[in-house]
C-alpha cells in the first residue's frame, strides 16, 4: 500500500510542479506582452528589457518557489533550441532583404567562415590566460561560444535606425550563419574539450565539418522548394500559416536528427530560398493574417528565450560569482570587442575584393553590432550539463559577457550609428518623405475643415485640435543627414518605387503570379540599385549575338527563355524538348501575364510621372521614357498575341475571371459593413467567392467561334438587348471588323454605324454623341444618330472619333443590311432597333432631365442609358396618337416624323426632347413618325425614373423582355432610395405642377415666398384671357419655318427646366444637390437666353426691313395696318431690350454673389413668349406664303439669307 500512495504523491507533485512551471511562463510572457506595449516609454532595447526581466523572474522564483526555478534552470538547451529556435532562424531569413544580401553575400559567407575561426583562435588566447589550468580545447571552445553573434539579438536591432541595407543584411547574414558556424564549432570541440584531446582523426573532423556546413546549401532550398511547392496550392491564411510553421520544425529537426547537418544554417538557407524566389506567397488579406501570426510567434520566442536565459543566470551563475569573476567577465568584454575587431581588420583586405567595398566606418560599426544572445548561454548550458570541469566558467564568463553586450551594446547602439555617420537616408527617400508630410498637411487642413462645416462638433476648441495635430505631424526623418544623389537618380528611384508598388498591389489582387512579381521586381530592383529606369528589354537579359538578327520569333523566344525554371533547362538536357511542353506552355503564360503587369505599372505610375521632377528637362526625358514604353510593351504585347495564341487567350480569360472575383469580394465586404450583413452569411458568401476563385482552372478551352468577342459586344449594346441569340449571330455576320491603334482617328459614314468590340474611342468635336464622360467602350455604338439626323443639321468636321486605348475593334454594320433584316424579322426588333436610336441620340439631352443619385455605383452613363432603356419607341402615328398620356407620366422624346401642327418637319428637325407643356396635344400623321417615352416621376428630387413598386400601366413593363442584361441594368437604376413627396404620377397632375409653377406658385409651398420683380407688361400671367401661357398650346406659336420651331422647342425645354429646378429647390432648400442643380440649369438658361435675344434681334430687323418694303407698295387701308404692326415691333423692341438688360443683370449677380432668381426668370421667360411667339408665329406664316423657300430654313444663317436677300 505504500508504493502506491508514493506513486499518487509524486503524480501530484509532479502536476503541481507543471502546473507552477506553466502559471511561471505565462507570467513571463504576460510580462514581456506588457513591456512591448510601453515600449515607447522605455529607454532600452526590447531584448535587454527582457533579459532583465528574466533575472527579476529568477530571483523572485528562486524567492517563491525555488522547485520550480530549480526545474527550470535544468530545462535541456537542445530543448530551447527546438522550440524557440527555428521560428526566430526562419523569420530572421526570410524577413532579411535578398536583394542587398546578394550583393553582399560573398563578405558574409567569409565573415560567418573564416570570420568566425579567426575570432575564435584570438579569443582562445585570453581565455587560456585568465584560465591557465583549461586544455586548449576549453579556451577554443569558450572561443566559439563568444565568436557568434546571437541572430535572436542582432535581427531586430539595426533596421529600425536608418542604416544602409547592405549594412543591415551584412550584419543580419553573418549573425545567422555564423551562429551555425559557431554550433558546428561547438559540436566538434565539446567532446575534445571534456576529454583533453581529440578522439577523432582529421579526416572524420573534415567530413564531419562538411557534413554540417555544406549539407545545408542542399537541404535548406530542398525544404524551400517543397514549402513553396505545397504553399502555392494551399489557400487560406490559417493553411498556409500551419504550412509554414511546421514545415519550419520539420526542416530543423530534419537536418539536425536524421541527415546530421546544421539545423540552423538548414533553416537560414530555406528562408533566402523562399525569399529569393518567391517573395509574394502571400498576397492580400492571408498574407496579412500569415505576417501578424508570425510577428505573434517571434514575440513569444524572444519572450521567452531571453526571460528564460535570465532566469538561467540567476539558477546558475549567480550563486557562485565572486569579484574575481565581475573582473574576468569584464576583460573577457573587452577581448571579444577587440577580437572581433582585429578580425574584421585581418579580413578586410579579402572583403573588399568584391564590389562593396568597407572603410574603418563600416568595419567599427560591425565590431560595435557583434552582440551576444541567448544562443550562446544556451550553448554554455549546455557544456555545464555535460559535467565538464570548466562548464561554471564557462556559463559565468558566457553570460557575464552577453549581459555587456546586451547592456553595452544595444543601449549605445543608435548614438554609435549616428557618431559614425550611418543614421543617415538616401536622397530620394527624403525628398519621398517630404513630398509624404506635405500631403499629409494637405490631408489635415482638408480634415479639420471638414469637421468644422459639421454641426455637431459647434463646441470644439479648434484652435486646441489644430495645435495638436500640427505638433505631432513630425517629419520622422528631420535631422537625418543624407546621401546625396544625382537628380536625374533621385527621379529615377522614386518613379521605379512606385513602378514597384504598382506591381504589388497587381499581385495583392492575385492578378500576377509569383514568377512574373520575381521577374519584375528583379528588373526593378537592378533599376533602383543603377538608378535607371526600367526598360521592356530589361525583362529578358540575354542578348543575342551581333551577328543575330533580332526578329520577333527570336524576341519572343528570349523572353521565354528568361521565365523558363532552371529545372525545366535541366530536365530537358537529359529528356529533350518534347516531353515538357506544359511546362513551356506555363512559360509562355507567364510571359504575356508579365508585359500586362509592365504595363499596367506604367499606367498606374503615369498620373505621377511628374510629381518629384524638378525642371523641365527632367520632364521631358519622363515623358520619352513612358511614351516609349509603352509603345515597346504593346508592341511586344502584339507580338505575344500573334506568336502564342492559346497562352495569350487563357491568361486573358484567367484576369476576367480574376477581377470578377476581387468585384464579387468587394461587394460582399461591402454588404457586411454597409447593408447589415452579419458574421454568418457573410462568411458563407466570403466561402462561394474563395470556392470560385480556388477552382479557377489554369488552362482554357479556346472559344467556340472565331467572333465570340464581337457577339458578346453587339449583344451588350442597346440594339443588341432587344434581339434573340440567332438575330445578333446573323446581324454580327453582316458586319466586318476593323482593327486600331492608339491616336488612329476613325471618321463616321452615312451608310455605317460601328459596335466597338474592345478598346475605347473619344469623340473629337462630335455634339451628336451620347457620352458626357468622354470615352466610350465595349458594346457602345456610335454613328446611329446619322440614321435619324438630317444631313444639313449635321457638320462635317465633328464627325471624327479617336483611338485612346492601345488597340481597338470595331465591328461595321451597313444600314443597307440592318434595316431589311430588321423589318422582315419582327416587331419586336424594329422596337430593339429604334430604342438603341434614341439611347444614341438623346442620352445629352436625358443627362440634363434626371436627378442622379447621390449613392451611384455605376457610371453614370450606364444610368442614364439603363433609365433610357426602360422607355418604349412609339412607332408609327396610330401608335403614337394611341398612347394615353393620362395614365403615367412619361418624357417624350421626338426621334422622326412630322405632326399635324408643323411644329415638327420630318428632314428638318433633329432628334429632341418633347417638352411636357404641349407634348399630349400633338397629332402625328407622318406614316415614319417615332416618338420615345421614358416613364419618369415628377418629385421634390425632380424627374426622377419610375419606381418599379409604384403601380404600372395596363400596358404591363416597359421593359424589353428578350434581354436580362437589360433588367439587371433596369434594375439597378430604378430601385433607388429617394423620397417623394406628393409626387405625380400621370400627365394631368404634372400639368397641374407646371401650370402652378408658371403662375410663380410652388405646389406644397407652406408659405409664398416675396420676391422682388419688376412690375409685370400688361398681358403678363394672361394669355387668351386665361393664365395660361402660350408654350401649351403648339397651335398658337407655331411656323413654317422649321428653325423658328427649333427655336421655339428649345425655348420651352430650357423652361420646363427652370419650373423643375424650382420646385426641386423651393420643396427642399436643404439638399445640396437640389441647389447645385438649381444653379446648373440656371446657368444653361441664361446661356440659352444670350443666344436667344442675338437670334431674336437678327429675326426683328429683318422683319422689320420686310415691311418697310410692304408700307411704299400697300394701300391706304393697308398702310394703316401696316403702321400700327410698325408700332407694334417698335414697342416689342423695346421690350426685348429691357428684357436683354434684366438677363444681363442676372447673369452679373449669378457671377457675384451665386444668386439665382427662379421665380424671376420663370414668369419673365413665360411673358417674353405670350408677347413675342404669337406675332413671329403670324408675321412668318404670312411670309412664308409668299417665300415658300423659307419652309426650308433650318438655320438661322439660311434664314437670315432667304430675308435679307428679299428687296425691300
Amino acid at each position: 500500500m505504500d508504493e502506491p500512495a508514493k506513486g499518487n504523491d509524486a503524480a501530484e507533485e509532479l502536476e503541481t510542479l507543471s502546473q507552477n512551471v506553466l502559471f511561471l511562463m505565462m507570467l513571463i510572457f504576460c510580462g514581456g506582452t506588457f513591456f512591448m506595449t510601453n515600449m515607447s516609454k522605455i529607454p532600452l532595447p526590447y531584448t535587454v528589457v527582457l533579459f532583465l526581466y528574466g533575472i527579476f523572474v529568477g530571483f523572485f522564483a528562486h524567492w517563491i518557489t525555488p522547485d520550480v526555478a530549480t526545474s527550470l534552470g535544468n530545462i535541456p538547451p537542445e530543448l530551447l533550441f527546438y522550440i524557440f529556435l527555428p521560428v526566430l532562424i526562419f523569420e530572421g531569413s526570410y524577413a532579411m532583404n535578398v536583394h542587398a544580401l546578394r550583393r553582399v553575400f560573398p563578405q558574409v559567407l567569409i565573415l560567418a567562415s573564416v570570420g568566425v575561426v579567426v575570432n575564435t583562435c584570438l579569443l582562445a588566447l585570453p581565455v587560456a590566460c585568465f584560465f591557465p589550468e583549461w586544455s586548449w580545447y576549453s579556451a577554443l571552445l569558450l572561443g566559439s561560444l563568444l565568436s557568434a553573434t546571437d541572430p535572436v539579438a542582432v535581427v531586430s536591432l539595426l533596421k529600425g535606425l536608418g542604416v544602409d541595407s547592405r549594412i543591415t543584411a551584412m550584419v543580419d547574414g553573418e549573425a545567422i550563419m555564423n551562429d551555425g558556424t559557431a554550433i558546428i564549432a561547438f559540436k566538434l570541440l565539446l567532446p575534445a574539450a571534456r576529454v583533453g584531446c581529440l578522439k577523432d582523426s582529421t579526416w572524420n573532423i573534415i567530413l564531419k565539418g562538411v557534413q554540417l556546413a555544406a549539407l545545408p546549401i542542399i537541404v535548406g532550398p530542398v525544404f524551400g522548394f517543397i514549402q513553396s511547392y505545397w504553399l502555392r496550392h494551399a489557400t487560406g491564411g490559417i493553411v498556409k500559416t500551419c504550412i509554414t510553421v511546421s514545415v519550419t520544425y520539420v526542416c530543423y529537426y530534419v537536418a539536425g536528427n536524421i541527415i546530421g547537418t546544421s539545423g540552423v544554417l538548414t533553416l537560414f538557407f530555406s528562408g533566402t530560398f523562399l525569399s529569393f524566389y518567391c517573395p509574394s506567397l502571400f498576397p492580400g488579406r492571408e498574407g496579412n493574417l500569415v505576417y501578424n501570426i508570425w510577428e505573434f510567434l517571434v514575440h513569444l520566442g524572444n519572450t521567452m528565450l531571453f526571460s528564460l536565459v535570465g532566469l538561467i543566470l540567476v539558477a546558475d551563475v549567480v550563486p557562485t560569482l565572486n569579484i574575481l569573476d565581475l573582473i574576468i567577465i569584464i576583460c573577457m568584454y573587452v577581448a571579444v570587442i577587440m577580437a572581433r575587431f582585429l578580425m574584421l581588420e585581418i579580413l578586410l583586405p579579402i572583403l573588399n575584393l568584391f564590389p562593396y567595398r568597407m572603410s574603418q566606418r563600416e568595419v567599427t560599426l560591425l565590431a560595435h553590432a557583434g552582440l551576444r544572445g541567448g544562443v550562446a548561454v544556451t550553448l554554455a548550458l549546455a557544456v555545464l550539463q555535460t559535467g565538464i570541469e570548466a562548464g561554471v566558467n564557462i556559463l559565468k564568463v558566457t553570460c557575464g559577457v552577453v549581459l555587456l553586450s546586451l547592456f553595452i551594446n544595444a543601449t549605445t547602439a543608435e548614438k554609435v550609428v549616428t557618431f559614425l555617420g550611418h543614421k543617415r537616408k538616401q536622397e530620394h527617400r527624403m525628398i519621398q518623405m517630404e513630398y509624404a508630410m506635405d500631403h499629409l498637411e494637405v490631408v489635415r487642413q482638408k480634415a479639420l475643415q471638414k469637421n468644422k462645416n459639421n454641426v455637431s462638433y459647434r463646441s470644439a476648441n479648434w484652435a486646441a485640435a489644430e495645435a495638436y495635430v500640427k505638433e505631432h505631424l513630425l517629419n520622422p526623418y528631420k535631422g537625418m543627414s543624407y546621401l546625396r544623389e544625382d537628380e536625374d537618380t533621385v527621379v529615377n528611384r522614386l518613379l521605379m518605387k512606385a513602378f514597384k508598388a504598382s506591381l504589388w498591389r497587381q499581385r495583392d489582387e492575385n492578378l500576377i503570379s509569383e514568377t512574373v512579381v520575381l521577374t519584375i521586381s528583379r528588373a526593378v530592383a537592378r533599376a533602383i540599385d543603377s538608378g535607371e529606369l526600367i526598360e521592356v528589354r530589361h525583362l529578358h537579359r540575354r542578348k543575342p549575338s551581333p551577328h543575330v538578327e533580332m526578329t520577333e520569333e527570336l524576341e519572343a523566344r528570349l523572353i521565354e527563355e528568361n521565365l523558363k525554371p532552371l529545372w525545366v533547362t535541366v530536365s530537358e538536357i537529359f529528356l529533350g524538348k518534347g516531353y515538357l511542353e506544359w511546362a513551356h506552355v506555363r512559360v509562355q503564360q507567364n510571359a504575356f501575364m508579365t508585359l500586362l503587369s509592365f504595363a499596367r505599372c506604367l499606367d498606374e505610375v503615369n498620373p505621377i510621372k511628374y510629381q518629384y521632377a524638378k525642371n523641365e528637362l527632367h520632364g521631358r526625358r519622363i515623358e520619352a521614357w513612358m511614351t516609349s514604353q509603352r509603345e515597346e510593351v504593346r508592341r511586344v504585347i502584339r507580338l505575344l498575341y500573334e506568336t502564342y495564341p492559346a497562352a495569350t487567350m487563357c491568361i486573358a480569360t484567367s484576369r476576367a475571371v480574376l477581377r470578377a472575383v476581387n468585384e464579387l469580394r468587394k461587394g460582399v465586404e461591402e454588404l457586411h459593413h454597409y447593408h447589415g450583413f452579419g458574421a454568418k452569411p457573410t462568411a458563407a458568401l466570403e466561402e462561394m467567392v474563395q470556392h470560385m476563385y480556388e477552382h479557377i482552372p489554369r488552362s482554357w478551352e479556346p472559344p467556340r467561334l472565331d467572333n465570340e468577342l464581337v457577339i458578346a459586344a453587339l449583344a451588350a449594346t442597346p440594339l443588341g438587348r432587344g434581339l434573340d441569340p440567332e438575330e445578333i449571330n446573323t446581324l454580327s455576320a453582316m458586319g466586318s471588323t476593323k482593327n486600331l491603334y492608339e491616336g488612329e482617328e476613325i471618321k463616321l459614314e452615312d451608310k455605317l454605324f460601328h459596335v466597338i468590340v474592345f478598346g475605347s474611342l473619344k469623340p473629337k468635336l462630335n455634339r451628336w454623341t451620347a457620352s458626357s464622360e468622354g470615352e466610350y467602350g465595349f458594346g457602345c455604338v456610335i454613328g446611329l444618330e446619322r440614321f435619324v439626323v438630317p444631313p444639313q443639321l449635321r457638320d462635317n468636321q465633328m464627325n471624327r472619333w479617336v483611338v485612346t486605348s492601345t488597340e481597338c475593334q470595331v465591328l461595321c454594320i451597313a444600314y443597307r443590311y440592318i434595316e431589311p433584316f430588321l423589318w422582315e424579322k419582327s416587331f419586336a426588333s424594329v422596337r430593339a432597333f429604334w430604342r438603341a436610336v434614341a439611347v444614341e441620340t438623346l442620352l445629352p439631352t436625358l443627362e440634363h432631365m434626371i436627378t442622379l443619385p447621390v449613392n451611384l455605383t455605376q457610371s453614370s452613363r450606364d444610368h442614364f442609358t439603363s433609365i433610357m432603356m426602360s422607355g418604349n419607341p412609339l412607332i408609327g402615328p396610330k401608335e403614337c396618337n394611341a398612347m394615353d398620356w393620362s395614365l403615367q407620366f412619361q418624357l417624350c422624346f421626338y426621334i422622326r416624323g412630322s405632326d399635324t401642327t408643323g411644329l415638327f418637319c420630318n428632314g428638318h428637325t433633329a432628334p429632341c426632347y418633347v417638352s411636357a407643356f404641349f407634348a399630349r396635344r400633338l397629332k402625328w400623321e407622318d406614316p415614319q413618325v417615332v416618338l420615345y417615352a421614358v416613364p419618369v416621376n415628377v418629385s421634390d428630387s425632380g424627374y426622377v425614373p419610375w419606381s418599379q413598386s409604384a403601380n404600372k400601366s395596363p400596358r404591363g413593363s416597359f421593359m424589353p423582355q428578350r434581354s436580362s442584361a437589360a433588367e439587371a441594368d433596369l434594375s439597378s437604376a430604378m430601385m433607388l432610395d429617394y423620397i417623394h413627396h406628393e409626387p405625380s404620377s400621370t400627365y394631368a397632375e404634372a400639368a397641374d405642377i407646371f401650370s402652378s409653377i408658371l403662375r410663380g406658385i410652388i405646389p406644397g409651398e407652406n408659405q409664398p415666398r416675396s420676391f422682388k420683380i419688376d412690375p409685370p407688361v400688361a398681358d403678363v400671367g394672361s394669355f387668351d384671357g386665361v393664365d395660361a401661357c402660350i408654350l401649351q398650346n403648339p397651335e398658337n406659336f407655331v411656323t413654317n419655318v422649321p428653325y423658328l420651331n427649333q427655336l421655339f422647342l428649345r425655348y420651352a425645354t430650357v423652361l420646363e427646366g427652370l419650373c423643375i429646378a424650382a420646385l426641386r429647390y423651393v420643396r427642399v432648400p436643404t439638399d445640396p444637390l437640389n441647389a447645385k442643380h438649381a444653379q446648373y440649369i440656371s446657368e444653361q438658361a441664361l446661356e440659352f437666353l444670350m443666344v436667344f435675344f442675338n437670334e431674336l434681334t437678327i429675326l426683328s430687323a429683318a422683319l422689320r426691313r420686310l415691311s418697310r418694303r410692304d408700307t411704299t407698295t400697300s394701300s391706304f387701308a393697308h398702310g394703316v395696318k401696316r403702321q400700327e404692326k410698325e408700332e407694334q415691333l417698335q414697342d416689342d423692341e423695346l421690350e426685348d431690350i429691357r428684357m436683354i438688360g434684366k438677363v444681363i443683370m442676372w447673369h452679373r449677380v449669378a457671377e457675384m454673389h451665386g444668386a439665382f432668381q427662379l421665380r424671376t426668370m420663370v414668369l419673365q421667360m413665360k411673358s417674353l413668349a405670350n408677347r413675342r411667339f404669337r406675332y413671329l408665329s403670324e408675321s412668318l406664316r404670312a411670309l412664308a406664303e409668299e417665300q415658300p423657300s423659307l419652309k426650308g430654313a433650318d438655320s438661322v444663317e439660311e434664314l437670315q439669307r432667304i430675308l435679307l436677300d428679299l428687296n425691300p
